[in-house]
C-alpha cells in the first residue's frame, strides 16, 4: 500500500492542493497527516477542511495546539512571545471558524496504526514530546531511547520541516518534510510516499512545484505582509517575494543553472579547478561507458556530475579527513538547489571517493532506501576510479573507453605521457566498483598508439 505522508502545512492551501494532486497521480491509497495544519499562510480553514475530508489519519501539531490555546494564553504570550509570532497566533485564532476549531480540538497527539506486520506510530515531534525536534543528525542513542518509548516498528513524525528516512536497529524514523514551509530555500512543497506492505518499507521524498504568487496574494489580501510574511522571514529566512515565479511556468532550475550554483559553491571552498574538472570529466565518461552494466538514469548522471565537482571541497579544512569534511559541507549547505535526499546522495558520493567504502553501520548511508544505497555505491565507485586516474593532478589520462564484452571490464586509458601512478591508484580504488558491478576491472594505458601498461 502506498501512503502519502504530509506534515506542517501551516495554512498553505496552494501547496497542499498541489501535493494532494501529486499524491493522487502516485496512486496513494491513504493520507496520513502529522499536524501543524495552521500557521503562517492565511488559509487555515480551507486547509483544515481538505485534511478533514481526505486524511485517513491525522494528529495535532504544536502550532495547532498553540492556536487553540491562544485565547487563554493571550496575556502571558503578549509578554513572552516575539511580536511577529504573537501576531501569527492571534490572526489564526481569530480567523478559525467554529467547525475548524472543533476539528483541531479533536485531534490526538499520537495515533497508532497496524499495516501488514508493521506497527506504526504517528507523532508530531517525538514519542516523548510534541515539541521535540528529531533531526537526521540526532544521535543514535537518543533514537534508540525514543524507539523504546514508541514501541512501534515505524515512527512517522513532522515538526522539523526536514525530510528524514533513517533506520536504527529494527525501527524506522520517517519525516516527510513540510508541505507549507520547507526548511531550506527550496520552496517546493515537500511530502513523502511510504510504500508499506507485509514485508517491506520504501520511502520516497517528493518535491512539488506550486504557484507562490497565490500565497503572496493571500497575505496581501489579508493585510498580513507585515506580520505573517515577517514571521516567515524570521523563522525560515525566506522572503516570499524572492520566490515568486513568472506566470509562464518554467522549471525551478535548469541543469546549467544548477551546475553554476554547484561550481560557485566549489569556488567558495577554494577547490582545485583543474583536478576537479578533469576528474568530473573522467567520471562522466566512465558512467557513459559502463551504462550497459549499471543501467542508471540521466538524473543519476547529473548527481554524479555535481558530486564530482564537490568531491574535494573538504580540503578547505585540510587534507586529513577531507572526504568526510566534504560530506558535511554538502549536507549542511543551504545554497545547493536539491532535495534533501539528493543532497544526501551527493554528500555520500563525495565522502566515499576515498578511504572506506559504504557500510550500513555508517549513520548517513544507513538513512537511504535500498535503491538509493545501490545507486550511491555505483556512483561513488565510479568517482573513486576517476579520482585515481588523476592521481598526480596533471590530467595525464586524457580520456578512456571501456570494453565490457569479456568476463572482466577493460578500461583503456589514453594518456599524453607515461602515467604509472594513475594506473596504480585507479587499481587500488576500483574495489567498490568491482563489488557493485560484480566484475574484475583491468586498466590498459595507451599513449600515441603504443600500449604502455596492462594492470
Amino acid at each position: 500500500m502506498i501512503v502519502a505522508l504530509i506534515s506542517d502545512i501551516h495554512g498553505n492551501l496552494p501547496a497542499l492542493a498541489s501535493v494532494l494532486k501529486d499524491a493522487g497521480k502516485a496512486k496513494a491509497k491513504q493520507i496520513w497527516c502529522l499536524g501543524d495544519l495552521v500557521g503562517y499562510v492565511p488559509f487555515p480553514n480551507e486547509c483544515i477542511e481538505w485534511v478533514r475530508k481526505k486524511a485517513s489519519a491525522s494528529i495535532a501539531g504544536n502550532y495547532d495546539q498553540k492556536v487553540i490555546a491562544f485565547k487563554q494564553k493571550r496575556s502571558e504570550w503578549k509578554k513572552t512571545k516575539r511580536p511577529a509570532k504573537f501576531d501569527a497566533f492571534e490572526w489564526n485564532s481569530r480567523h478559525l471558524n467554529s467547525r475548524s476549531r472543533r476539528y483541531l480540538e479533536s485531534l490526538p497527539e499520537n495515533v497508532r496504526l497496524k499495516t501488514g506486520r508493521f506497527n506504526v506510530l504517528l507523532t508530531h515531534g517525538s514519542p516523548e514530546s510534541i515539541d521535540e525536534p528529531i533531526l537526521p543528525e540526532t544521535p543514535q542513542q537518543r533514537l534508540l531511547e525514543l524507539g523504546k518509548i514508541a514501541g512501534a516498528d515505524v515512527i512517522v513524525m513532522g515538526h522539523t520541516h526536514r525530510f528524514m528516512n533513517r533506520k536504527v536497529g529494527d525501527q524506522w524514523f520517517i519525516n516527510p518534510g513540510s508541505v507549507g514551509l520547507p526548511a531550506k530555500s527550496d520552496m517546493r512543497a515537500s511530502y513523502a510516499l511510504l510504500d508499506i506492505s507485509q514485508d517491506k518499507i520504501e520511502v520516497t521524498e517528493r518535491k512539488v512545484q506550486y504557484d507562490l504568487s497565490k500565497v503572496l496574494k493571500g497575505l496581501q489580501e489579508a493585510n498580513l505582509t507585515g506580520t505573517l510574511a515577517k514571521m516567515i522571514r524570521i523563522e525560515y529566512g525566506i522572503d516570499l517575494k524572492d520566490h515568486i515565479k513568472p506566470a509562464c511556468k518554467t522549471p525551478a532550475s535548469s541543469p546549467q543553472r544548477t551546475l553554476n550554483v554547484v561550481r560557485q559553491f566549489a569556488r567558495e571552498c577554494n577547490y582545485e579547478k583543474q583536478h576537479t574538472e578533469h576528474v568530473t570529466s573522467l567520471a562522466l565518461k566512465l558512467f557513459d561507458e559502463l551504462k550497459p552494466l549499471h543501467k542508471l538514469t540521466k538524473e543519476d548522471r547529473f548527481l554524479l556530475n555535481c558530486a564530482a565537482l564537490l568531491h574535494d571541497i573538504g580540503w578547505i579544512e585540510g587534507q586529513k579527513g577531507h572526504h568526510k569534511t566534504a560530506m558535511r559541507l554538502i549536507l549542511n549547505s543551504q545554497k545547493l538547489p536539491f532535495t534533501d535526499n539528493q543532497q544526501k546522495i551527493m554528500a555520500l558520493i563525495a565522502r566515499y571517493h576515498r578511504k572506506a567504502i559504504p557500510k550500513d553501520s555508517h549513520p548517513v548511508f544507513s538513512q537511504l532506501s535500498g535503491k538509493d544505497k545501490q545507486k550511491t555505491r555505483i556512483l561513488a565507485g565510479i568517482l573513486r576510479v576517476a579520482d585515481g586516474l588523476d592521481r598526480t593532478h596533471i590530467s595525464a589520462v586524457k580520456t578512456l573507453e571501456c570494453d565490457t564484452s569479456g568476463k572482466d571490464i577493460l578500461v583503456k586509458c589514453k594518456a599524453s605521457s607515461p602515467s604509472p601512478f594513475e594506473i596504480e591508484a585507479a587499481c587500488g580504488k576500483s574495489d567498490l566498483l568491482e563489488q557493485v558491478l560484480d566484475r574484475n576491472i583491468r586498466f590498459l594505458l595507451i599513449r600515441t598508439n603504443r600500449t604502455l601498461t596492462d594492470s
